[in-house]
């Protein structure tokens, strides 16, 4: 369960950071 979790969280840092990129480009 820890794992997934942690998994999750992850793609849900990698996304927001990607959003928050593409915002600083902009």
């Amino acid at each position: 369960l820890l794992q997934e979790m942690t998994l999750k969280l992850k793609r849900n840092t990698k996304k927001i950071m990607s959003i928050y990129f593409t915002w600083i480009t902009i």
